[in-house]
């Protein structure tokens, strides 16, 4: 191989500046429309990747641990009417009256469900769930 054959494949030229500089710039101009494809097609994969990965934490986020069900100890049902009916001779937060009961409010809807079907009381939702209802006598 001569030194011509060598600079050829280093892409160096030994003829004059100006078909040098002629010669590089549609191989610069070559080099940069082959590695843009590239590099867009990998951006997608990446993008997609990266969508991914949060989607998934996401969902697991989103999952409550199971609460374990309400379970009334025998009597137990009875004993809580004949408290409530105890408190509420004027309108009360359902809140309010899981506290003074000392059960939680979970236990106690239930119990206000079948009290109000029964048509001992009356109940009016809040403005929201964290605010609770209002229990008031029939």
């Amino acid at each position: 191989m001569s030194k011509e054959d060598v600079a050829d494949l280093l892409g160096e030229d030994t003829k004059p500046a100006k078909k040098a500089a002629a010669k590089k710039t549609p191989v610069k101009a070559e080099k940069v429309a082959k590695e843009k494809p590239a590099k867009e097609a990998a951006k997608p994969a990446k993008k997609a990747a990266a969508k991914k990965t949060p989607v998934k934490a996401e969902k697991v986020a989103k999952e409550k641990p199971a609460k374990e069900p309400i379970v009334f100890a025998e009597g137990e049902r009875e004993g809580l009417y004949k408290r409530i009916k105890q408190f509420v001779k004027k309108p009360i937060n359902s809140r309010d009256l899981a506290e003074k009961l000392g059960i939680a409010t979970r236990k106690l809807r239930p119990v206000l469900y079948s009290l109000q079907g029964q048509g001992v009381v009356t109940l009016k939702l809040g403005s929201s769930k964290v605010a609770g209802m209002t229990v008031s006598p029939a």
